[in-house]
């Protein structure tokens, strides 16, 4: 049995639904993972919101279905939807993904997840200091996951990455001096500052390394219903300024607490296409002050 949510109601459906069932211009079903991790599934309640937003606008009946799964990894949760044992989910976009699944090309966070600071030892803050280019930058080691696309983006931008599968492992290696610094998207550091506050890591004050980076709403290649709903709803929501009033409830606190104007911007390529030409879609901090790069 599957708990699910219809328009803010719960009510319990008895399987899963094939994409194909309201294909003839019925009631649309989108189903999305529900991880039973609250913790790792705290940017959940954006993702929804802005789903169901996107679906509202989209003028097309539909169910909204919450398919109980364990934490899984997004290359775990990739395949589930080129299976169809759920229809949609936010996911970091990587070259092979978007090859296989359908991306909606908006960037959920406008990008924010490629815009990162780093956990450091407190006692490295002087170190990092000193930091005003990427070839500067590139005598650190950096800890990543080992499959992350940001893990690829660092290696191919010449800085030394040290890969673990587990997330939680990193912040253990950075307190163990196995590596220098963790980068991690400003929409995250705050909660993980607090989660693993007992390790006494810090965050770094005079550095942010920004590239195109983005989680994009993915479907299965087959359902274009779903698709299209989706991103007909989204293209309203940015038109008419509820994407922008959604984002800034969720983000703008911890945007303007970042302080990105006062770092050194040191900007990475990415090989990853993105439509970086729709401006309107993306962060710009130069609509806030000017930009302060680094070579």
């Amino acid at each position: 049995m599957l708990c699910s949510q219809a328009r803010g109601q719960s009510v319990v459906v008895p399987q899963a639904a094939s994409p194909n069932d309201h294909a003839n211009g019925g009631v649309l079903v989108a189903q999305y993972p529900k991880m039973l991790d609250k913790y790792e599934r705290d940017f959940d309640l954006y993702f929804l919101e802005l789903l169901r937003l996107a679906l509202d606008k989209s003028k097309i009946p539909y169910v909204l279905e919450g398919v109980e799964l364990p934490v899984m990894v997004e290359s775990r949760s990739a395949e589930f939807l080129k299976a169809n044992q759920h229809m949609v989910h936010w996911l970091n976009a990587s070259g092979g993904r978007e090859n296989t699944l359908k991306p909606i090309k908006v960037p959920l966070f406008k990008g924010l997840i490629g815009w990162r600071v780093f956990f450091i030892r407190a006692e490295d803050q002087a170190k990092f200091l000193k930091v005003k280019t990427k070839a500067q930058l590139a005598q650190f080691v950096a800890g990543q996951g080992h499959d992350w696309p940001d893990t690829q983006v660092l290696k191919d931008n010449g800085l030394k990455v040290r890969g673990l599968p587990s997330w939680r492992g990193l912040f253990e290696m950075l307190s163990h001096h196995r590596i220098d610094y963790f980068p991690r998207s400003i929409i995250e550091v705050e909660r993980e500052l607090r989660l693993f506050e007992s390790l006494g890591l810090y965050v770094e004050t005079s550095l942010v390394i920004r590239y195109p980076a983005a989680y994009y709403f993915f479907v299965n290649s087959d359902n274009k219903r779903l698709a299209n709903a989706i991103a007909i709803g989204l293209k309203q929501a940015i038109t008419d300024g509820d994407f922008d009033l959604l984002f800034n409830r969720h983000f703008s606190g911890i945007i303007q607490r970042a302080r990105l104007s006062e770092r050194t911007i040191i900007p990475l390529s990415n090989r990853i296409d993105f439509p970086v030409a729709q401006e309107d879609l993306w962060f710009n901090l130069r609509a806030e002050s000017p930009l302060s790069t680094a070579p």
